[in-house]
């Protein structure tokens, strides 16, 4: 699942995501993706998607760049 997508696509998350280049990267080459960056449509706006149980948490700067969050598992 990622975050503000709905199903299938849409709402209001970073949707556009090329999903297959890391995946090819991480067979083919043994490297497995820290995180996969989406940009949200219609917007130069990027974040990070992590792996769960990580979640994308903002550490300053520009709010609409992937580079200003970092993957952290939150404690609950």
């Amino acid at each position: 699942m990622v975050p503000g997508m709905a199903h299938c696509g849409g709402g209001v998350g970073h949707s556009n995501v090329d999903w297959m280049t890391p995946l090819m990267h991480w067979v083919e080459d043994g490297v497995a993706p820290e995180a996969i960056v989406g940009t949200k449509p219609n917007t130069t706006s990027t974040r990070p998607h992590c792996p769960y149980p990580q979640e994308a948490v903002y550490q300053g700067g520009d709010p609409n760049a992937a580079s200003s969050f970092a993957c952290s598992r939150l404690n609950n």
